[in-house]
């Protein structure tokens, strides 16, 4: 979570601290913007720097999350080595592909 948040806050130029949690609220331009294209394999730093890059305002807003109280993490010692990689390349393919369609604008 640091680290993605980390990365993205370079790439759109932005401080983030929370990219991972899921929750998003949209307006209308950002709404058709998602309905054509949503990133699914890494949807919080995906979907921060493909905002970033069609110009959408990305804000934060806090939110009171509680600890869990059943089950455990997904992430585990290898994933958390792992997941590091795939982030910069999810992020490395937005801005590739955002870059072309600025070029084919």
């Amino acid at each position: 979570m640091i680290f993605s948040a980390w990365l993205s806050s370079i790439i759109i130029h932005q401080k983030l601290t929370d990219i991972t949690s899921g929750f998003r609220a949209w307006n209308k331009k950002a709404l058709e913007v998602f309905s054509k294209d949503y990133p699914m394999s890494f949807p919080g730093v995906e979907s921060s720097i493909h905002a970033y890059y069609r110009g959408l305002r990305i804000k934060e807003v806090p939110a009171k999350f509680e600890a869990r109280q059943l089950g455990k993490s997904s992430i585990n010692f290898w994933k958390s080595f792992y997941y590091p990689f795939k982030t910069i390349i999810a992020a490395l393919g937005v801005i590739l592909r955002a870059n072309s369609f600025k070029k084919d604008s």
